[in-house]
């Protein structure tokens, strides 16, 4: 977010929240779930909307990466912008979001000394100013999602009244980072499987598009399928039909699904050449 925004997530008098704040801070949030499908959108709205009745310097949300076993930075929200990116990516024993997530129980930082237990993370934050902290299990009917994130530049921001307030709406917020996730994943799948649609038409039309070759007799088959055997060759190939059989087409088949169908289809009327100069002109021919 931009820079100058940090009255937005913290009162002005820099006191706590009174209970009309936060009461009218539950309805905005489920307000907010009900909004937004989009995981990016839905975070940056929970950010604005609990910035009422909570103080912060950055809401994060980690996930923890099945794949891998680690725990994700997945989305943060800033009051002011960082001159360089937070980029965490820590196993969950190093990583007090993982504590949480791991345990189920939520947990508050009330100094940067208490992160000593985790030296990775102590590491990667203290270049940021951060103090305190806020922590709390995203945990679904279904799965344990990952932990959501208070942080702030003062020490001793978060106590047991935040603490109650926050898990008031954590849950809700659960169910809404998993619905956006599966819709994250439902769109993924939608988006792949039209990419394979379309690689996979292609394949069709490169291995059997006949051009204007209509047919389902036994007799066509077999000519269309010698035509598929020879056309990836570099054979010449003599078709052989009567007047009006279609051996043009034959012929503009076996170019198509050739390696040569980027270059241009040359057909010859050989009816009109000279029985002498047939050769030549198919062929070539040398002097003498």
């Amino acid at each position: 977010m931009e820079k100058g925004r940090r009255e937005f997530y913290a009162r002005s008098d820099g006191q706590p929240a009174d209970y009309g704040d936060r009461y009218r801070a539950l309805f905005a949030v489920s307000d907010a779930i009900a909004s937004h499908r989009d995981l990016e959108k839905l975070f940056h709205e929970l950010a604005s909307r609990l910035a009422r009745a909570v103080n912060f310097d950055a809401l994060s949300l980690v996930l923890h990466d099945s794949a891998t076993n680690v725990m994700r930075l997945h989305l943060i929200e800033l009051a002011e912008a960082l001159a360089t990116p937070i980029t965490i990516v820590l196993s969950p024993d190093d990583d007090p979001a993982g504590w949480v997530w791991q345990r189920q129980e939520s947990l508050i930082i009330s100094k940067l000394s208490d992160l000593e237990r985790w030296p990775r993370m102590l590491e990667r934050v203290r270049p940021y100013g951060f103090q305190s902290g806020c922590f709390l299990p995203l945990t679904s009917a279904r799965r344990r999602l990952g932990t959501l994130v208070f942080v702030s530049k003062q020490a001793g921001m978060y106590d047991d009244a935040d603490l109650h307030f926050l898990q008031l709406i954590v849950n809700q917020v659960a169910v809404a980072v998993e619905n956006a996730l599966a819709f994250q994943e439902i769109e993924a799948l939608k988006d792949k499987l039209a990419k394979e649609k379309a690689y996979l038409e292609e394949e069709v039309r490169a291995e059997h598009d006949l051009g204007d070759i209509v047919g389902e007799s036994a007799g066509l088959r077999e000519v269309l399928k010698n035509v598929a055997t020879v056309a990836p060759t570099d054979s010449t190939v003599l078709i052989f039909g009567e007047t009006g059989t279609g051996k043009e087409l034959i012929a503009r088949a076996v170019h198509d699904l050739s390696p040569r169908k980027g270059r241009t289809f040359v057909k010859l009327n050989c009816a009109a050449i000279p029985t002498g100069l047939l050769e030549s002109e198919l062929f070539g021919h040398e002097k003498g």
